[in-house]
């Protein structure tokens, strides 16, 4: 289901910070799933290199990747 133009920024504007920081990274990381996002710990956010790294327990293919920062919507 596609969002319709200007969506995403009412739905953003009116989420926690919290919320804000889950939503960008479902948004940044595309594909990943809820339960990889929400299982994320400090460590595994590399802030420098702009990637999360997902643990292989965390993924559907039980293997660990990495995911980039594609663009920036905030």
């Amino acid at each position: 289901m596609a969002l319709e133009p200007g969506e995403w920024e009412r739905l953003f504007a009116g989420a926690n910070p919290h919320l804000q920081a889950l939503m960008t990274a479902a948004i940044e990381t595309a594909g990943c799933r809820i339960g990889g996002l929400v299982s994320l710990q400090w460590q595994q956010v590399r802030f420098d290199l702009n990637e999360i790294h997902f643990r292989a327990k965390d993924t559907k293919a039980r293997r660990r990747r990495e995911a980039g920062r594609c663009s920036s919507r905030t």
